[in-house]
């Protein structure tokens, strides 16, 4: 589970960066709030990461919040910066 929980830093750290660069330079009216709800989930995996991922709660914490996230973050707000990034002339 380490390994994974690595690799899903790595990816959401690469994408974070990627999007928060769109963000600055378009100008997203909705950036801050953004900002703060990748921070939110940095701090939530790097707690997870410091956890003890032998115990079966921890693990069914960890798939709870990961489902939380793909659904209210990617399915919710990310559509509103892709919308934005669309409709943007610097596409």
């Amino acid at each position: 589970m380490g390994a994974v929980l690595t690799e899903l830093h790595r990816y959401a750290e690469e994408h974070f960066a990627i999007e928060e660069a769109y963000m600055e330079v378009l100008a997203f009216p909705e950036r801050a709030p953004h900002f703060r709800a990748h921070e939110k989930f940095r701090a939530e995996i790097a707690a997870i990461s410091a956890s003890s991922m032998k115990d079966p709660a921890v693990r069914e914490l960890t798939a709870m919040f990961l489902r939380e996230w793909l659904t209210r973050h990617i399915y919710g707000i990310d559509k509103v910066l892709e919308a934005f990034i669309l409709e943007s002339d610097l596409k």
